[in-house]
């Protein structure tokens, strides 16, 4: 009975749960037009077959689900609205930009939540617990499930961040040479974007998606403000003001592009100094714990096996 009452508990907060965080369907005209453009590129761009398949099914998957729960969805409180915000901005970080990335990542987790329930009431069959420790499973196996697809997310947003930030004053330096080479900013974008699409497909993804902003929107500012939005990064700030001043002001974006990409050099060689600088520090306690202490047990050792404790 018990079981069955936990079963029924954990079925209804799922639904709620899935019907609750789903917003209602809103997009704009211009981001769905960003939007269907990026999924063009990616469709021309797919090298094997199986994954164009496993795409359409996913977005076959997520349309129907924001079709079915998206009607359901008419108003949501300020609290629900601003933590939808921030999973709708954790995965636009993460690459997951489509309309039904926030369905299929709810699903996910609700999925996993659903496994790891499974997987609770398996281990108590194989190891049966008393008392209130009894619950535990019920409630560690779901935690687990539904974390782990927030963690996928997280470290993709990671990855993504790093190869940003790895790449990106080589990119500056790209689009100072198309500069000089009496290329616009409109037209230096994709061509770059070309350049590093096999290698460095974020940084590619993301000057494409600039180019075509910048070819919809009414503002210019409005297309570098919203690279700044999908990666709210120090170099990528600089990077934005440093265009929208340039052209507000009509001086050459050309120069100081190759200033700004100079500077980031000399911050993450700086960066790098200050982690060296502090690595003494850090291994201090590892070198006692790991080095000293086992070269100090196997000099004395031998002089302890030998002392005969018995009589003391």
């Amino acid at each position: 009975m018990e079981l069955i009452a936990i079963w029924g508990l954990s079925f209804a907060m799922i639904v709620l749960f899935l019907r609750g965080v789903i917003p209602q369907r809103s997009e704009k005209a211009v981001d769905r037009l960003i939007k269907r453009q990026i999924q063009i590129k990616r469709q021309t761009t797919q090298e094997h077959a199986s994954s164009a398949h496993s795409q359409k099914t996913f977005k076959k998957l997520g349309n129907t689900l924001e079709k079915y729960f998206g009607k359901n969805t008419n108003s949501t409180s300020s609290d629900s609205s601003e933590s939808l915000n921030e999973t709708k901005k954790l995965l636009t970080e993460a690459g997951f930009r489509e309309n039904y990335a926030l369905y299929l990542y709810t699903l996910s987790q609700v999925i996993g939540a659903v496994v790891g329930l499974l997987f609770g009431v398996l281990f108590l069959a194989i190891e049966p617990l008393e008392g209130t420790l009894a619950i535990l499973p019920y409630i560690v196996g779901p935690a687990i499930g539904i974390y782990i697809p927030i963690l996928y997310v997280k470290n993709r947003r990671n990855q993504r961040v790093s190869e940003i930030q790895r790449i990106f004053p080589d990119a500056l330096e790209m689009l100072a040479l198309c500069n000089e080479a009496s290329m616009t900013i409109d037209m230096a974008l994709p061509k770059i974007a070309r350049e590093l699409e096999k290698k460095y497909p974020v940084i590619s993804e993301e000057f494409f998606i600039i180019g075509i902003e910048l070819a919809l929107l009414d503002s210019r500012a409005k297309a570098f403000d919203g690279f700044y939005k999908r990666f709210p990064l120090d170099e990528v700030r600089s990077f934005v003001t440093t265009v929208n001043q340039a052209e507000r002001t009509g001086t050459p974006i050309a120069q100081s592009i190759r200033t700004l990409a100079t500077e980031m050099r000399k911050d993450r060689i700086a960066k790098i100094q200050a982690r060296l600088e502090s690595l003494g520090a850090k291994l201090v306690l590892p070198l006692i714990l790991f080095f000293f202490v086992p070269v100090i047990l196997f000099m004395f050792m031998p002089i302890l096996m030998r002392v005969d404790i018995s009589g003391l």
